[in-house]
């Protein structure tokens, strides 16, 4: 039996029926007619009566359907950029279909609110606090660059023999340390415990996994019936550490921040939870000196005189979007923390390969030069790295009213009130109708053609910031010396495929060592000669 194999047959005591096997395989197999919350497929064995006057006098029937479920309606499947973009730039008739209400108690993110008017009140405070000045994203991209050579010049080791040469790091790791620190430092002032500050409240991966989780709940794993139960009590736990931290980092900064409403709930329920429980674990000084990396951020978003609890789902909506994706590779400049580490690893891999060879030695090339020209040659190959192996397949939106979607010039596609529109982004990012001769790298291809970060209403702001960014990864790791992946299975980006139900797109799936899948990469040395 395989690793994979063996976590599979575990049970998993928090899926909602206390470990039981069946609704593992009724969800995996049977998704549209067995959801993650219904008796039906939880307790199969049971009656819908008898386990609702089980779980009533557990006090706990209300986390649980009892009606017979409908099957779900099979989304409606979109590939093209004429109809992604017909669809994504009409928020009246074509809702989100992302729940992101549990931040801010119930206030929400900017990437799932309709509302026009509260959206773009939300991107215009969220683009001045992160960029105040034109000056704002060159101090950024420069930050990523420096950060990533540290962490490179840190993170790598020498095997003690003659017969293993080079200087050895694993890039995955490195880039992951990188999106953390910028979630960490730059936006939520979370206390990072690193070799250099052994007191601090979290580790790089305990901040990554909470990061990451989030942002799976949010926008990966809608279908996956299976796991979502108990990805929804992490999520739940991930939700309240960060925007504790968050909401301390807020009064630390900004002290006068009014307190804010959210359900007709006074914030104040939070604040005295975050005086007993974050407080107490806490020794540093009560004010954040002016000289943290976050204080600048923070204190702009303070003097807006916005409520405390749409601050810190703001601040969290962020660190969210922008760390673990540009990792896997998508918020504002996300799409540079969790998001900024995907993106940034499947750019690397990508030009790794031995079938990229022609294109490796052009960016090596590119890498030593500063003008504006080959920037943004550097640039276009981020770009064309990310249409092929993008950092997210797609994106559903559900139709508020009837409508006729343009496919092309020919093709139209009829949407009925109630549908689920499924747009695949990886698919169109290879259709010849937006990319023509899809299959060669082309880096002069125009960068408005790509929609790498969303379309329409809600694509992320600060895209071309964070192609910017994975360039400057780019030009640390093909800066040095001779680089190359390390021999056998250590040097490959070790991954596989899934494809979620109905949407005809694969989504990237990497291999733990103890045999579970993660939605994130997880390892690769690259080997680099001094």
């Amino acid at each position: 039996m395989t690793s994979w194999g063996f976590q599979d047959c575990q049970r998993d005591p928090n899926n909602g029926g206390w470990g039981g096997a069946l609704p593992k395989l009724l969800m995996r197999h049977f998704p549209a007619y067995y959801p993650n919350d219904n008796v039906y497929g939880i307790f199969p064995f049971f009656t819908p009566e008898k386990m609702k006057s089980s779980l009533t006098r557990q006090g706990i029937a209300s986390q649980y359907k009892f009606d017979r479920p409908i099957p779900a309606v099979i989304p409606k499947y979109i590939d093209t950029f004429e109809a992604i973009n017909y669809v994504f730039k009409d928020p009246t008739r074509f809702k989100s279909g992302y729940d992101m209400s549990g931040l801010g108690q119930g206030y929400g993110f900017m990437l799932a609110i309709d509302d026009r008017t509260q959206h773009d009140k939300d991107r215009a405070l969220a683009l001045h606090s992160l960029f105040p000045d034109k000056d704002a994203v060159t101090k950024y991209v420069k930050w990523w660059n420096e950060t990533t050579a540290a962490e490179v010049n840190k993170q790598s080791w020498k095997y003690d023999s003659d017969y293993i040469p080079g200087n050895y790091v694993d890039i995955v790791n490195v880039i992951k340390t990188v999106g953390v620190h910028w979630a960490a430092d730059t936006l939520c002032g979370i206390s990072l415990k690193t070799k250099e500050n052994p007191k601090g409240q979290y580790t790089v991966q305990e901040v990554f996994d909470l990061l990451a989780t989030l942002f799976t709940y949010s926008f990966v794993a809608l279908d996956d019936q299976e796991h979502l139960w108990s990805l929804r009590l992490r999520t739940i736990d991930a939700g309240t550490t960060i925007q504790e931290i968050v909401l301390k980092s807020l009064l630390d900064v900004a002290p006068g921040t009014a307190p804010g409403k959210a359900n007709g709930i006074l914030l104040m329920s939070v604040l005295q939870l975050f005086v007993v429980g974050v407080l107490g674990r806490i020794k540093n000084l009560v004010w954040a000196p002016t000289d943290k990396p976050y204080y600048d951020f923070l204190s702009r978003l303070g003097q807006s005189g916005r409520p405390l609890n749409e601050l810190v789902a703001m601040v969290v909506g962020l660190a969210v979007g922008s760390s673990v994706n540009l990792a896997h590779g998508n918020s504002i400049l996300q799409h540079l923390s969790t998001s900024y580490v995907a993106a940034a690893i499947n750019v690397v891999d990508f030009y790794l390969d031995e079938e990229r060879a022609k294109e490796r030695a052009q960016i090596i090339a590119l890498v030593q030069k500063t003008d504006a020209t080959s920037d943004n040659l550097l640039q276009g190959y981020v770009r064309e790295a990310m249409r092929f192996n993008p950092q997210f397949t797609g994106l559903y939106r559900i139709a508020a009213a009837d409508a006729e979607v343009p496919i092309d010039d020919k093709h139209t596609l009829n949407i009925k009130s109630g549908d689920r529109i499924f747009a695949s982004f990886r698919n169109a990012y290879i259709n010849p109708v937006n990319f023509p001769n899809p299959d060669k790298v082309d880096p002069t291809r125009p960068a408005a053609s790509y929609n790498m970060n969303g379309s329409g209403f809600h694509q992320c702001a600060g895209v071309s910031q964070a192609e910017r960014a994975v360039a400057e990864v780019l030009r640390v790791v093909f800066k040095l010396k001779n680089i190359r992946r390390a021999t056998g299975d250590a040097g490959v980006l070790n991954q596989s495929t899934r494809t979620p139900n109905f949407t005809h797109t694969p989504l990237n799936v990497y291999p733990k060592p103890d045999g579970t899948l993660s939605d994130w990469p997880v390892s690769m040395h690259l080997v680099y000669d001094s």
